[in-house]
């Protein structure tokens, strides 16, 4: 059921008329203690990210790319943007992710040390860097979070926001030197690796050239031995890290609420094997009709 409206939709819910609804973070909170609904709070497989432009500009300087990276309160971004519901990132793939490497921490959060870097690297009057985010309201909304805290080490993020075909004509032509990044469905850890950071990928276009980064995604295509796969996996995780490749913002979550007369859902295993759980186990009502 497609209702455009979202506080139509929340009211629909709470009649009963819709069975199953994802959430905004706004609505969490109106009905997450309903007497007629089951609310949950699940992680998702998306990574929010800062897409650094290493072929020209200020962020070729590895310092600047460190400097914005500590600029960036991970925990308050989440707590105002994602009302505390969004996890820490350290690189590509979220924890639970099988390709994810255990030993990476996120990015600390140190303004000083960022505004010592920036000095080094020449800036230290200030920065500014140009960018661009996508027109939609939580980019927008984190867009302007992120502003905020880079101010404080002196650096003017002029941000663009625009709508999804000028971010591609600003991606594939390079303009910019810092802009709203990530990845969405985060499966076969390649897609992502790929797309991002071998210059064959769909969205490098030239921005980034990191040759033992390049070299560990053609093993990782390679390779078919599970465990052999995740060691070359939590490498390039590393050596992205190490090259501040990209400022790694946070792994989303999504609530969701499903009507009591909604039966066989189970929040556990949904959680830990995501749509392979969901379309392998249908849902039915309490009446016993079949959901689909």
């Amino acid at each position: 059921t497609i209702i455009p409206d979202p506080s139509v939709r929340l009211a629909n819910l709470r009649a009963g008329k819709i069975d199953v609804m994802t959430l905004t973070k706004q609505q969490y909170q109106m009905v997450k203690n309903a007497r007629n609904l089951n609310v949950y709070i699940s992680p998702v497989n998306h990574v929010r990210a800062l897409r650094f432009n290493h072929a020209k500009g200020p962020a070729t300087d590895i310092r600047v790319r460190q400097a914005v990276s500590l600029a960036i309160d991970r925990k308050a971004l989440i707590a105002a943007a994602e009302m505390g519901m969004g996890r820490p990132a350290t690189s590509l793939y979220p924890e639970d992710h099988w390709a994810s490497n255990p030993n990476l921490k996120p990015w600390p959060y140190d303004p000083e040390k960022a505004k010592r870097l920036l000095a080094e690297a020449g800036y230290a009057n200030g920065l500014v860097l140009k960018g661009y985010m996508r027109n939609d309201t939580q980019s927008k909304t984190w867009t302007e979070i992120i502003k905020n805290m880079l101010l404080k080490v002196n650096v003017d993020w002029q941000v663009d926001v625009l709508d999804a075909v000028a971010t591609s004509d600003r991606m594939k032509n390079l303009e910019y030197d810092l802009a709203g990044g990530g990845w969405s469905w985060i499966y076969d850890p390649d897609l992502q690796a790929s797309g991002l950071y071998h210059p064959d990928g769909g969205f490098n276009f030239g921005r980034t050239n990191n040759t033992k980064a390049i070299a560990l995604i053609e093993a990782g295509r390679r390779e078919v031995d599970l465990d052999k796969r995740k060691k070359i996996y939590w490498d390039l995780q590393q050596t992205l890290y190490d090259n501040v490749e990209d400022a790694w913002l946070f792994y989303e979550m999504w609530p969701s609420a499903y009507n009591k007369n909604v039966r066989g859902y189970d929040f556990e295993n949904s959680k830990k094997h995501k749509e392979i759980w969901s379309w392998s186990h249908p849902l039915w009502f309490k009446n016993g009709k079949a959901s689909r």
